[in-house]
């Protein structure tokens, strides 16, 4: 699936703890999926969103405040406000942009 994501033009973001997990991820590049190997993800496609509408991400409804822990920010000030974690789409272009 990393491969086809990547094939795509889609951001890939794997997770894994384990090691083998995580060199298997980075092998990603070592290979190219064939044609037949390409439609036959494409055809999984149901047409159904698997995740919440994009346009409806905002921060005051999928952010998540982040406690501050006292350490500095780029400005060289901490602050003891809360902060937002918002979630990052990726354009087609391949950089992250901030979810609206």
């Amino acid at each position: 699936m990393l491969r086809w994501h990547l094939d795509h033009g889609f951001c890939a973001i794997p997770k894994s703890v384990r090691a083998h997990r995580i060199a298997e991820n980075f092998d990603v590049f070592d290979f190219a999926l064939t044609l037949d190997e390409v439609a036959a993800i494409d055809a999984l496609d149901t047409g159904v969103r698997g995740g919440p509408d994009p346009d409806s991400l905002n921060l005051e409804n999928a952010g998540f405040p982040i406690p501050d822990q006292g350490l500095p920010s780029r400005s060289g000030r901490s602050s003891a406000q809360l902060t937002l974690h918002s979630g990052r789409a990726c354009g087609a272009d391949g950089k992250n942009e901030r979810a609206q």
